[in-house]
């Protein structure tokens, strides 16, 4: 988890891949902002978002093909 760790221990070759995470992205941009009182990386905040409208739209589709059979599962 990104928040027991700072993002320096993840190997250079992962760290793009790691920024996508929609987690990771959120907890390094809070760091950013409430340890070094600077705003975090542009680039940082459109992975985010990016990150976030992909899983968001994933979820979305998933949720709309099993709303039927959805009530059976409560």
């Amino acid at each position: 988890m990104p928040i027991f760790y700072s993002s320096d221990a993840v190997p250079a070759r992962f760290l793009p891949i790691y920024h996508y995470n929609p987690v990771a992205a959120l907890v390094l941009a809070t760091r950013k902002i409430l340890m070094d009182g600077t705003a975090p990386p542009l680039s940082l905040m459109w992975k985010l978002v990016a990150s976030s409208i992909v899983v968001f739209t994933a979820g979305w589709f998933i949720f709309r093909s099993l709303e039927r059979r959805f009530f059976e599962h409560l």
